[in-house]
């Protein structure tokens, strides 16, 4: 080997090093940033917050947030439901919930979930359950019922209800998208359907053999549907 090739090999790696990292750098960043494709909405209290398409949506340390957003303001953990379009973004890390067949799996931030031929999450088909975030807020892949202060409301499938630690809670029904919102009052507030329900309060599912399941409320512990 001669001297002027032995002395680029120390070059080259570097440069092959940098690459790498660079890719990986790349690779990273692009799994934490969501182009928006079609005008979107969010439903946070009663009210719509609606974003237009051509939005980039960024993940950072915090959460979920955009070019131009206020300092401090995030996205909600709740849906990114798509104008005219039948699929919705999951703007966060959340918990997809087989209820069924009692599997949790990791729904990465900037998922999209497509229901416009059965429910396809990052790929994957599903029947039914829900997608938790781990803390308060439930979108349901199944159609249920909602008891909130004694009342029974129906609520169509990708519905969300959302509850906030001073007693308000959120819903919205995506069938007919009517939006609610108020205080609980009871001690109870439960979705059901023919094969589960869930305790909403207290995040525990009760499965179709009466088991009583604590939920996992730990994203990034959990194994990427896939």
């Amino acid at each position: 080997m001669t001297r002027s090739i032995q002395k680029f090999i120390p070059i080259f790696l570097i440069l092959s090093f940098s690459f790498f990292v660079a890719m990986i750098f790349l690779f990273l960043d692009s799994t934490n940033a969501y182009d928006l494709e079609n005008d979107a909405y969010q439903v946070i209290l009663g009210m719509k917050v609606e974003y237009d398409s051509g939005i980039e949506f960024v993940y950072d340390d915090v959460g979920a947030t955009y070019e131009g957003a206020d300092v401090y303001e995030y996205l909600d953990t709740s849906p990114l439901y798509m104008v005219d379009e039948s699929y919705m973004v999951m703007p966060d890390y959340t918990i997809y919930v087989d209820a069924r067949g009692i599997y949790y799996y990791q729904v990465p931030c900037f998922t999209e979930v497509n229901y416009e031929s059965g429910t396809i999450i990052n790929g994957v088909g599903v029947s039914g359950g829900f997608i938790y975030d781990g803390q308060n807020t439930y979108t349901f892949l199944d159609e249920m019922t909602v008891r909130i202060n004694g009342v029974d409301t129906e609520l169509g499938k990708y519905s969300t209800v959302s509850l906030t630690v001073d007693g308000l809670y959120s819903l919205y029904n995506k069938t007919d998208e009517t939006m609610e919102y108020g205080y609980i009052y009871t001690s109870t507030l439960e979705a059901s359907c023919s094969d589960y329900s869930v305790d909403l309060l207290n995040d525990i599912l009760y499965t179709s053999n009466n088991e009583k399941i604590l939920l996992f409320d730990d994203p990034e512990l959990l194994d990427v549907i896939e």
